[in-house]
């Protein structure tokens, strides 16, 4: 398994936690004291891997990264991202990057509704 997928699955895996802990705070089983900063750490830990996973991307195409760029996908990945793809790729291959990107975002997302159905289950 290559280093980008291993950082793919624990960003999936991030999204299920993420879920689980919004399901057992909506349950009562958590208090807003541990979920809130849970949440915040979870979104950080998100953000690095998003990061990485960029990193790994351009290092293994031969892109040089700019500090801007950088800086855009820690803070504004849905719009660094793309803009990443389509000038490391070309037209074609970036509109394809970009897709699959979209559809790794709804793939988050029901990972997210997945762990927080789970945990309200659960209780």
């Amino acid at each position: 398994m290559s280093d980008k997928t291993t950082v793919l699955l624990l960003i999936a895996t991030l999204s299920l936690v993420s879920g689980a802990v919004g399901g057992a705070f909506a349950t009562g089983i958590v208090s807003a004291s541990i979920a809130q900063p849970l949440q915040i750490v979870l979104v950080l830990l998100s953000t690095l891997l998003v990061f990485a996973w960029y990193r790994l991307d351009s290092d293994a195409r031969g892109y040089r990264r700019s500090l801007m760029l950088n800086a855009g996908v820690i803070g504004m990945s849905a719009l660094a991202l793309p803009y990443y793809f389509f000038r490391s790729r070309g037209f074609k291959g970036g509109l394809l990057a970009t897709v699959l990107c979209a559809l790794t975002l709804v793939g988050m997302m029901s990972l997210t509704v997945v762990g927080g159905v789970a945990a309200m289950i659960g209780t």
